[in-house]
């Protein structure tokens, strides 16, 4: 019995093991089938490592895009809340022009009404008079 002829983990005839793909464990004699050679061993390393380079490289990236997005929607929820209190203004500044004006005098530049106009006048008069006699 030769080994050529039985595929690795089962028997089988040299027609199967010729059936069998090449490159596969299956196709290559059980000597090199159970053992990898150190060169194999070498190149899966240098391949893990080129991976995990690659994977933290897109965790970076992951990173930066995620602080970026948060960093835009900050400033879209601070120009949507800005924009809201604006309207609000808008709104209440508009309710205070429609409410009814009946009634009530035109008040001049100073913000007094006529009465209140003659009653800081009374009291200015009052004042200079008092500072002209010396204070009494």
């Amino acid at each position: 019995m030769s080994i050529g002829k039985w595929r690795v983990g089962r028997k089988g005839g040299a027609a199967e093991a010729a059936a069998s793909p090449a490159g596969t464990l299956a196709s290559a004699p059980a000597s090199a089938a159970t053992f990898m050679s150190l060169a194999d061993l070498w190149k899966k390393k240098q391949d893990n490592s080129a991976l995990r380079l690659e994977v933290n490289e897109l965790k970076r990236r992951v990173d930066a895009l995620d602080e970026e997005w948060s960093d835009y929607y900050d400033r879209f929820r601070r120009m949507l809340a800005k924009m809201a209190k604006r309207a609000e203004r808008e709104q209440a500044n508009e309710v205070r022009e429609d409410a009814p004006t009946e009634g009530v005098r035109e008040v001049s530049g100073n913000g007094l009404t006529p009465s209140q106009m003659q009653h800081q006048a009374r009291i200015l008069e009052r004042r200079q008079r008092l500072t002209v006699r010396g204070g009494e």
